[in-house]
């Protein structure tokens, strides 16, 4: 079964300290340097070939998903296949559920539409967190540009939405380890119902309180303006601000893990 369509997953929040998951630790240890760009390049030629024997990309798909999805005992390279070979279909999930939306606001009480676009939401945001999963687990063997370049290529050339994609779930991956750095707190990934409800990230104080619930926002090169505290089904989330300017790769930089450690200090009081 494909990881991002395992239903099982939409209760989970992921601990983001000691590393992730122990299945995705282990599977980490056993990947060389260079390991996820040769079983990407594997994947696109498997499509090649599908294509080059005259046949339809569904079945380059197909005999992929068999040979680096099903077959894979690797979890992370299992997970990083899953993402690559459904990068197509989320790319077009992503465009209808925009269009969705904007039908939405002129029929706001459409049932049928409101049904549909969840639908679609919890698909994206699935998908999301199996990119987040594979970036956060990858032991520092993997570079944002590679994961980009993947999407684009896997999605058949929607280079906005591969962008967006990395951009977005690498916030996240660069908040949690910043965050992760404060000695009195612990941080998790949101789960999906979490995620649906606005929340990014879970941060845990260790003295005993409640946790806080966070969304993590990207600006361009000026902090954004007004963040706050919001009530979103009847939770409480705190906004918190990024730089695009302070991202490298998939963490942030000295500045960036300094305002944003400020931010989440001046949170908790």
């Amino acid at each position: 079964m494909s990881v991002i369509e395992n239903a099982e997953l939409d209760s989970v929040a992921t601990t983001f300290s000691g590393g992730g998951e122990i299945r995705y630790i282990a599977a980490a240890a056993q990947l060389a340097p260079g390991d996820f760009s040769v079983n990407a390049a594997d994947i696109f030629a498997t499509y090649a070939h599908a294509r080059d024997t005259g046949h339809p990309r569904m079945e380059g798909i197909r005999r992929a998903t068999e040979a680096y999805v099903v077959d894979e005992p690797n979890p992370l390279k299992r997970l990083q296949a899953d993402v690559i070979i459904n990068a197509q279909y989320m790319a077009q999930v992503s465009g209808d559920q925009n269009r969705m939306q904007e039908a939405l606001k002129s029929d706001p009480r459409n049932e049928q539409l409101q049904d549909e676009s969840l639908r679609m939401k919890r698909q994206l945001v699935r998908y999301n967190h199996a990119v987040r999963d594979l970036i956060a687990n990858s032991d520092g063997k993997l570079r944002a540009h590679e994961l980009k370049n993947w999407l684009e290529k896997g999605s058949n050339g929607n280079t906005a939405w591969a962008e967006r994609t990395v951009s977005g779930v690498a916030a996240e991956v660069a908040a949690a380890a910043a965050i992760d750095e404060i000695p009195t707190v612990s941080v998790q990934f949101a789960s999906v119902e979490e995620d649906l409800r606005g929340v990014d990230l879970k941060v845990i104080p260790g003295d005993g309180r409640p946790a806080i619930n966070v969304d993590v926002k990207v600006g361009g090169n000026r902090p954004l303006d007004n963040l706050g505290v919001r009530e979103r089904n009847g939770q409480r989330v705190y906004e918190v601000g990024l730089e695009s300017r302070w991202m490298d790769g998939f963490y942030l930089d000295a500045s960036g893990r300094r305002s944003l450690q400020g931010q989440i200090e001046t949170i908790l009081g």
